[in-house]
């Protein structure tokens, strides 16, 4: 159902990368579908609109493809980035890749520009690739391959992963929200605990690190923050000092919720997810 939403509720049209046609039938092809948005209203419950949740020129899509022969073996594995610029998802530059991806040791040899089926590989009948997404703001990872996962920055979409039985399917990328969205609409000195993480290369894993006290200065203008929803310890903020406890759903769910808070109109008990 939810990928459903994700497809046929969106504005609009999923991207298909590269987006021209090859002639080389080992090059694997993605279907990226829109970014999936919070529950700012009943209308745009876990879908993409305009004034909504968007991919934004800059965003980042880091992708791990594993390859396996007929015997269910693990043969190669290939890492890659796609970046989003001028409304379209492309394959790093060369400068790009100079500095970001040959500075990095854990990434560097297992870095493809865009991944292709290994010769040795295509065309043998019970060969099958397994892709994994992962989406972290507009990151590199450091030399050591980390990139950090704190609640400051963008929306952390990671898709379930996708398998195919034989090369030539253009592999379809369907992320849902795992997080809550904190929306704060002005200045304020912000406070709650999370579990900070770091996502590593080439495991292509989230470590947990440890729990953080975040203290936020926000902006005049405000700014979005994004919470671990499985994190009960993320689910109590305070607010220049005011305790603040944020509802689930009716259903006790957190991801995918959306909480807007003025800090000039704080909230006399817990606040609810809005639909």
């Amino acid at each position: 159902m939810l990928l459903l939403a994700l497809s046929a509720g969106s504005c609009t049209t999923n991207d298909v990368f590269p987006d021209t046609a090859t002639d080389d039938a080992t090059l694997i092809r993605f279907d990226i579908a829109p970014r999936p948005g919070f529950t700012d209203r009943p209308s745009t419950r876990l879908t993409q609109t305009t004034d909504a949740a968007q991919w934004e020129d800059g965003d980042i899509l880091w992708i791990r493809a594993e390859f396996y022969d007929n015997a269910n073996i693990l043969k190669t594995t290939y890492i890659t980035a796609l970046k989003r610029d001028g409304g379209h998802w492309r394959s790093l530059t060369y400068e790009e890749e100079e500095a970001h991806i040959t500075p990095c040791t854990p990434l560097r040899d297992y870095y493809k520009n865009e991944i292709r089926w290994p010769k040795s590989l295509y065309g043998t009948t019970g060969t099958y690739c397994r892709i994994y997404a992962r989406y972290l703001g507009q990151q590199y990872p450091n030399a050591s391959g980390k990139i950090a996962v704190t609640p400051d920055i963008d929306v952390i979409n990671i898709p379930n992963n996708y398998s195919t039985s034989h090369p030539g399917e253009v592999v379809k990328l369907r992320f849902f929200q795992p997080l809550a969205r904190l929306r704060i609409t002005k200045a304020c000195q912000l406070k709650f605990k999370s579990l900070n993480s770091e996502f590593r290369f080439p495991d292509f894993l989230e470590n947990p690190d440890s729990y953080v006290d975040n203290v936020f200065y926000v902006p005049s203008d405000g700014k979005d923050y994004f919470l671990d929803s499985e994190d009960k310890n993320s689910q109590t903020i305070r607010i220049n000092g005011q305790e603040i406890q944020l509802l689930p759903d009716a259903k006790g769910n957190f991801k995918g919720m959306s909480y807007t808070i003025d800090p000039d109109a704080l909230p006399s008990g817990p606040i609810a997810p809005e639909f």
